[in-house]
C-alpha cells in the first residue's frame, strides 16, 4: 500500500507516515461538505424561527381576543347550566346532548397538590416526622454506577447480572467529528 503522510493541517502535529489509511484530503473535504451543510441547516433553522416568530406575532393579539371570547362564553354557559341544572337534568341524567353539543357534569376525583411556598422535600419530611411513611412513595431503580463498580470489582459477573435482567456492554469505542466552524466559514 501507499504510505500517507498526517498533518490534518495543523500546527503542532509532527508529519507521520503510515500504510492502509485513508487519504487525509479526502478526511479534510468530507468534514468540509459536512461543515457547509451544517451552516446551511443553521441557517435555515433561524430563517425558520424568525418566521414562526413573526407569524406568531401577527396572530397574537386576534387569537388572544378569540381566546378571551371562549373563555367568557364558556364561563357564562356553565353560570347558566348550574343554574338551571335541575330542570335541566332530571332523573339520573347528568349530561344533555343538543343540536351543536354537549353540556354537563362529570364526577372529578379529589387531587392533592403542595401548598404555595411547600416544597416536595419538605412535604415529605413532615408527612415522615408524623408517622405517615406510607403517604410517602419511594422509587427504587437499579443504581448502574453501583453496578460497573462491582463489575470492575469482581463483586458480580455478567451471568449474574445477565439473570438480574441487566445487559451489560463493554467498553469500546465510538466514532466521532467535530466541525471547526471558522475555518469552515472562511472557505465560504
Amino acid at each position: 500500500m501507499e504510505k500517507v503522510k498526517h498533518d490534518c493541517g495543523q500546527k503542532g502535529v509532527e508529519a507521520r507516515e503510515e500504510t492502509n489509511v485513508v487519504a487525509l484530503g479526502w478526511i479534510k473535504s468530507a468534514l468540509l461538505a459536512i461543515g457547509r451543510r451544517q451552516l446551511e441547516l443553521d441557517a435555515l433553522e433561524n430563517q425558520m424561527e424568525a418566521e414562526i416568530q413573526a407569524v406568531k406575532a401577527r396572530h397574537s393579539r386576534r387569537m388572544g381576543t378569540l381566546q378571551e371570547t371562549i373563555k367568557r362564553g364558556a364561563e357564562l354557559l356553565e353560570k347558566d347550566v348550574r343554574g338551571a341544572r335541575k330542570s335541566l337534568f332530571k332523573r339520573v341524567a347528568k349530561s344533555i346532548r343538543c343540536l351543536f353539543g354537549r353540556v354537563g357534569f362529570r364526577a372529578v376525583p379529589g387531587s392533592v397538590s403542595l401548598a404555595k411556598g411547600t416544597s416536595e422535600d419538605e412535604s415529605v419530611r413532615l408527612l415522615q416526622a408524623r408517622g405517615l411513611d406510607h403517604m410517602v412513595r419511594t422509587r427504587l431503580e437499579v443504581n448502574k454506577a453501583a453496578v460497573q463498580s462491582g463489575l470492575a470489582a469482581g463483586e458480580v459477573d455478567d451471568k449474574t447480572l445477565h439473570r438480574c435482567g441487566l445487559t451489560i456492554k463493554s467498553p469500546g469505542e465510538q466514532f466521532f467529528y467535530k466541525l471547526d466552524r471558522a475555518e469552515i466559514e472562511k472557505q465560504n
